[in-house]
């Protein structure tokens, strides 16, 4: 297991420019947003220490406060609904979303180009989530279970930032 730790480090590196992104598109609509430390596991048998508290809150000016976001770039692309490239649409892994104490609020899957995203409301579609074994080819093939929902249930936007 040693050696998917260090390709998890990778990924979880690789990954921290789509959340200062999102964060920045959020920031430049007018929310407040805050970035929790970042942390690694220095080692695969120190990883219980350092699990995830979500990528980044974003106070959206709502009765509901702190909103906890994830943050996932995916490896293929997508703009919309049509030219989605699968039948369901992946939120998370279920180990990831039962095991927290703390259930994020909002998804955002950002496509390759970081030039889109979808956007994943939990409380409006959990309740339609199914459960559903699939492969991460990043890690080997490993077979996991994941949450879906229906594509239709997502919302596809642009990542567009003001320049002015």
């Amino acid at each position: 297991m040693p050696a998917n730790h260090e390709l998890f480090l990778e990924r979880l590196d690789a990954s921290q420019t789509a959340v200062w992104w999102v964060a920045h598109y959020l920031w430049q609509r007018g929310h407040t947003v805050k970035l929790p430390p970042y942390e690694r596991a220095p080692t695969y048998e120190e990883r219980g220490g350092y699990s995830d508290n979500g990528d980044l809150y974003v106070d959206a000016g709502d009765d509901a406060g702190w909103h906890r976001c994830e943050v996932k770039r995916l490896g293929y692309p997508f703009t919309c609904r049509k030219d989605w490239p699968h039948k369901t649409y992946m939120v998370c892994s279920t180990s990831s979303f039962d095991r927290a104490t703390e259930k994020p609020d909002w998804y955002f899957h950002l496509n390759p180009d970081m030039t889109h995203f979808g956007f994943v409301d939990v409380g409006k579609t959990v309740d339609q989530w199914q459960k559903q074994t699939a492969k991460d080819s990043n890690f080997g093939g490993l077979e996991q279970e994941v949450y879906v929902v229906n594509p239709d249930r997502v919302r596809f936007m642009e990542l567009r930032f003001d320049n002015g």
